[in-house]
């Protein structure tokens, strides 16, 4: 993708015309404040009415606090216009508002006053919301049936479809015992396909590469593992000198490659193995390093010049044996791929039908329900403008454009394929749509927080009529924007992929108070800091409960550190002593949350 230059968002003057605008927004640069200064200006400038400019988030807590923010900016822009309060930009939101519609301060308190009534009905939803609310406008469009219930969680439903799928294919023994077997190495189960289940259900946009099906092969390797197994255990037990005897009075070797101790234990686990039964022979690693010097493809990259390899039948015999074994494995794991793939058409397809047969319909459903519908108008629309024989499906895209012409979509680094599908085709490709606004954070879109598509966003930043960033942080101290700034700037593409980068921050006008440490020399200390666990442990490579238990004991102790420190005065924000409330702890699942509770409770 080629890179676009962005430019610094001045809310007061951005456009408020049609197509996409894009706002990317670092962390704490602003981006609610900005999107409520936005929705003023579309409400006034526009003349909209409130219920009229969809908002849209992707957890009811932002949703909610969105509302808030909005009202709270309405609120004040009605005090200021009628003489009963002051701010600067609030005060110049209003000049800007009223030079470019004309409109003086009279019509302007009135038009609050009248949002401010109706603002318990401004459409500011989470995406499910928003669906639900379109569908209930016109429900035959996505062909929902009259009474339906909105299921909150389908758990129940797809462990039902699972556990017929696991019975009929897996315990029906249905499969090969061979695929059972590695099924339960993988640690599948029920529970843990449930999941699997989901999560392929979630993403029905996705266009999912599946290897060739596996169903013929397996059998066939499952064979040729058997009869080169049987060939190895033969040719080790065959009479005249051991395999082990020719190979440890072998003289063309490299015995530093081949020394004996590692010889004769590999002959004892090749013995152990070739009596044990097991085809695919369960050893661990150290254990086939061992036994492959036995193999004659291992042999003939040891030879010195000249020298000529060790004979012995098992030598071949054993290359055939590991090649044969590394065969079904592959043919293993395709055999596995292939089940899930049967498992979403069957176990999906069984959801669908329970749905519905119980009038039933979950989140997820509201959206594929709506993305549908408009999909069919864009294909009527294509064909001439052969329309649908049902009125209402035909007419939803142009029903929810009259009731929504203007949307704001806060979060959208959150966005999967499905839900940019649905406002692309709301208020992509007309210039009198729109205008859509999305705000968000790219670098955020690399988590995939609620099955967000990173790509999808870089597609959205293409389509973007306008690129605008959100420059100034209104959050950090200076030393820290600093240090974030030099730390990501080290490399331009440490986000890898194209169009997604790291901008520069700035310091903005607010300046919290500064951390002050008199512990350190000149009272500030580093910004930012990092701290290296050790590369190992007491027995070896650091193992990861290890080093999770080292990070959350260190992380304690340079809590009690601040706070001991902060009860003699040496550490303060601004004049006052640091407080236990102003020290927050990072951490990426419950469990470390609860490592780092024990080692506070052991201080």
């Amino acid at each position: 993708m080629p890179s676009r230059a962005a430019t610094d968002f001045d809310v007061l003057r951005c456009r408020l015309d049609g197509g996409i605008h894009l706002i990317e927004a670092s962390a704490g640069t602003g981006k609610t404040w900005n999107l409520s200064a936005l929705y003023l200006r579309l409400l006034l400038e526009r003349r909209l009415d409130v219920r009229q400019i969809l908002v849209v988030t992707f957890t009811r807590p932002a949703a909610a606090e969105l509302r808030e923010r909005i009202r709270g900016r309405l609120a004040q822009a009605h005090r200021i216009v009628t003489g009963g309060g002051s701010d600067a930009f609030v005060a110049s939101l209003l000049q800007t508002v009223q030079r470019n519609a004309d409109s003086p301060p009279a019509e302007l308190a009135k038009r609050l006053h009248a949002a401010l009534v109706a603002f318990d009905e401004a459409p500011i939803h989470t995406i499910h919301a928003f669906c639900q609310r379109a569908l209930a406008q016109i429900p035959f469009a996505a062909g929902l049936p009259a009474h339906h219930e909105l299921l909150q969680d389908d758990t129940e439903l797809l462990q039902a479809a699972l556990e017929d799928f696991w019975r009929c294919h897996v315990a029906g023994g249905r499969i090969p015992e061979a695929l059972a077997a590695h099924l339960v190495r993988c640690d599948d189960s029920p529970q843990r396909w449930r999941e699997l289940l989901r999560y392929l259900l979630a993403k029905p946009m996705a266009q999912l590469q599946w290897p060739e099906a596996a169903a013929a092969t397996l059998p066939a390797a499952l064979q040729r593992l058997a009869a080169a197994y049987d060939a190895a255990a033969r040719a080790w037990a065959q009479p005249g000198p051991s395999p082990l005897d020719v190979l440890q009075s072998a003289v063309g070797l490299n015995r530093n490659a081949f020394k004996p101790a590692p010889i004769a234990e590999g002959a004892r686990f090749w013995a152990d193995d070739l009596h044990g039964g097991d085809l695919f022979g369960r050893a661990a690693k150290e254990a086939r390093q061992r036994m492959a010097l036995f193999c004659a493809s291992r042999q003939q990259q040891a030879l010195n010049r000249g020298a000529t390899a060790p004979q012995h039948p098992f030598f071949d015999a054993a290359d055939a044996l590991v090649a044969a074994r590394a065969a079904a494995q592959q043919a293993l794991s395709l055999a596995r791929i292939e089940l899930i793939r049967q498992l979403r058409d069957e176990a999906g397809e069984r959801v669908r039908l329970a749905k519905r047969q119980q009038r039933l319909v979950c989140f997820d459903d509201l959206l594929l329900r709506v993305h549908e519908a408009l999909a069919d108008h864009d294909r009527s629309d294509a064909h001439g403008g052969e329309r649908s024989a049902d009125s209402e499906r035909s007419g939803l895209a142009d029903a929810l454009r009259a009731c929504y012409p203007v949307a704001l979509i806060d979060e959208f680094q959150d966005t999967d394929p499905m839900q940019y599908a649905i406002f692309e085709r709301l208020y992509a490709g007309d210039a009198a749509r729109g205008p859509l606004f999305l705000v968000g954070d790219p670098k955020q879109a690399i988590y995939g927080f609620r099955n967000a598509d990173l790509h999808v966003y870089l597609n959205a930043k293409s389509d973007a009529a306008t690129l605008h960033t959100l420059r100034y942080n209104q959050r950090s101290v200076q030393p820290l924007i600093d240090a974030c700034n030099r730390l990501f700037g080290a490399n331009p593409q440490a986000f890898v992929l194209p169009g997604l980068d790291s901008p520069r921050i700035e310091p903005g006008d607010k300046r919290p108070l500064p951390l002050r440490d008199d512990t350190e020399r000149d009272g500030v200390g580093a910004a930012l800091r990092i701290g290296w666990l050790p590369a190992a442990g007491t027995n070896g490579p650091l193992m990861k409960p290890d080093a999770e238990r080292i990070a959350a004991a260190a992380t304690a102790a340079e809590i009690a550190r601040l706070l001991r420190e902060a009860r003699d005065g040496r550490i303060r924000i601004g004049d006052t002593p640091l407080q236990p409330g102003r020290i927050a702890v990072l951490v990426r699942t419950h469990a470390q949350g609860g490592r780092i509770k024990q080692a506070l409770w052991a201080l």
